[in-house]
């Protein structure tokens, strides 16, 4: 076998040569030659198909000099340790299992529904079928693939009816129909951004002295820690001008709907008859219910207090949505789609604020030497006395733990649309009324475009290799036209609390306990609670 004509099968080992090739690994790799070069046109070349889009840990492989053992390092020193930390991961679905097991499998975790296959190949259809309907799903991981479907050009893709991240969250979709509205919003402009520093810097310099000066619990569960630092977070930014007892009710409110709704959005991917995920939704209706009147009254109220013409106050995201509306002609009463907005909003800076720093926590409390370099960071930041605004872009190692922390656990695993006309993409065809799905899950894990694909390497996004990870193939707030808004509060508010934290202690895992598996709900949430033990740091 000619190794070298394909370089995407190399070994995963960046000091090993292709010169140094064991038999096993030579009969490893052609076990999986019929995989990777089948019959089916698109994936016969896979020098063609990956061509320019291929990349491991991040940076494009010099497909004309597939002899540079450098091509495999992906920018990685080969004097990084070989041993690394490999969180665990739900059991692969298999392609022969029964339906009964798979039933089962992905009751327990919608993960299990993505095979080993998934994760080798370019793309992958099942036809599945529920009740008397029969549904095509096309499951892509090619990132060119991916580009055609989410840029959605010809307008051939919509989002998928009754997906919980198109009506209830807008995780994945971004603002959806409002995306241009969203974006007159200068709610989330660099500059709205740097205006909130001073009060998310504060609410994580508060927790880091409360923590500092309480007495520790030798297994403090980090969840709830960080669910109350986010929710502060976004009281004092975005709900600025709301009184704290109602704006502690809409966080409240809002993280019960977020339980109601990821128990319901489980039943997505079951062939279970349509009625019981409709009678899943109406049981599981009462918190989300309750948090759209919260936040309907919020909204009325505010806009009555504008026509009643009180003096306005800075505006804060209900404010700045309102005022949105007042400039359009006959916008002046949208109290309901501001409501969706607003809900869509505050869901998707919480949950993802929220759920990455409780997985960034836990995968530092395995990794002490990276906790040790974005402790360094840390420390010589906050011992510059210039504001924070102005220095945050130096915490390039905490940066780095984040992204890979978004690579290994992306907010939204899958997006879906729905194919509104025949398509013809990139030499593979796509009916009329097929699914198509786009898993960041697979995607950031796959094998072709990833060099150790489920280690945690923040190396990945720090330095030069960060501007060589190819677009389409790192998405964890969707991309194209309908990227999530809440991106950039996302990564400010979890950098902050990581600073904070990082400076005064250190985090690390109770003897005889580990990294949880992630169980997909919305977003991933950990199989077991984390609790890790939290202490000073010294000097």
């Amino acid at each position: 076998m000619d190794l070298a004509r394909y370089p995407l099968l190399l070994p995963v080992d960046p000091v090993v040569s292709a010169t140094k090739l064991t038999f096993r690994q030579i009969l490893d790799l052609s076990s999986k030659w019929p995989v990777l070069c089948g019959e089916n046109p698109l994936e016969q070349p896979i020098k063609k198909a990956f061509s320019h889009q291929s990349t491991r840990c991040g940076t494009p492989l010099p497909i004309a000099q597939p002899d540079d053992t450098g091509a495999l390092t992906q920018g990685l020193s080969p004097r990084i340790s070989t041993d690394r930390l490999t969180p665990p991961i739900p059991k692969r679905g298999a392609t022969d299992a029964s339906p009964l097991r798979t039933l089962i499998d992905t009751s327990r975790n919608p993960l299990a529904i993505w095979t080993l296959d998934h994760f080798t190949r370019s793309h992958m259809t099942k036809t599945k079928t529920s009740g008397k309907t029969t549904v095509t799903e096309i499951a892509l991981a090619r990132p060119d693939l991916i580009r055609h479907v989410l840029d959605n050009k010809a307008g051939r893709y919509g989002t998928f009816p009754g997906s919980l991240h198109c009506h209830d969250l807008n995780l994945s979709e971004g603002m959806g129909a409002n995306q241009a509205l969203a974006q007159s919003m200068a709610q989330f402009s660099l500059q709205a951004l740097n205006g909130y520093f001073p009060a998310m810097e504060t609410e994580a310099s508060l927790l880091a002295d409360k923590l500092l000066a309480s007495h520790l619990d030798p297994d403090m569960p980090i969840s709830p820690v960080m669910s109350d630092v986010v929710s502060r977070m976004i009281q004092t930014t975005l709900l600025a001008q709301v009184p704290d007892i109602e704006s502690q009710m809409v966080m409240q409110t809002l993280e019960a709907s977020l339980e109601a709704t990821g128990a319901r959005d489980a039943l997505t991917y079951l062939d279970v008859p349509a009625w019981v995920q409709q009678l899943s939704a109406r049981l599981n209706q009462g918190p989300r219910t309750k948090l759209r009147q919260t936040v309907l009254q919020l909204v009325s109220s505010r806009r009555n207090r504008r026509e009643y013409g009180l003096p306005p106050k800075t505006p804060d995201l209900i404010g700045a949505l309102i005022n949105v509306f007042h400039a359009k002609p006959g916008l002046d009463d949208h109290d309901e789609q501001i409501t969706s907005m607003v809900i869509a909003i505050l869901s998707t800076c919480y949950a993802t604020s929220h759920r990455t720093l409780v997985w960034a926590l836990a995968l530092l409390a395995c990794a002490p030497d990276i906790q040790l370099q974005c402790a360094a960071e840390a420390r010589a930041l906050c011992a510059d006395p210039s504001p924070m605004s102005s220095k945050i872009e130096a915490a390039q190692m905490v940066k780095a733990v984040i992204s890979e922390t978004l690579r290994l656990y992306p907010p939204v695993p899958v997006m879906r649309r729905t194919v509104l006309q025949d398509d013809f993409n990139h030499h593979l065809s796509i009916a009329k009324d097929s699914t198509v799905l786009i898993s960041p899950w697979v995607l950031h894990r796959h094998h072709m475009l990833w060099y150790d694909p489920d280690s945690f390497i923040p190396e990945r996004f720090s330095g030069e290799a960060r501007h060589r990870i190819a677009p389409y193939t790192f998405l964890p707030f969707g991309g194209g036209e309908q990227t999530c808004i809440g991106f950039g509060y996302m990564m400010q508010a979890t950098r902050l609390v990581l600073l904070a934290l990082l400076n005064q202690l250190t985090v690390h895992y109770p003897a005889g306990q580990s990294l949880p598996v992630p169980v997909q709900r919305v977003g991933l949430l950990p199989q077991s609670p984390i609790s890790l033990i939290v202490r000073p740091r010294g000097p």
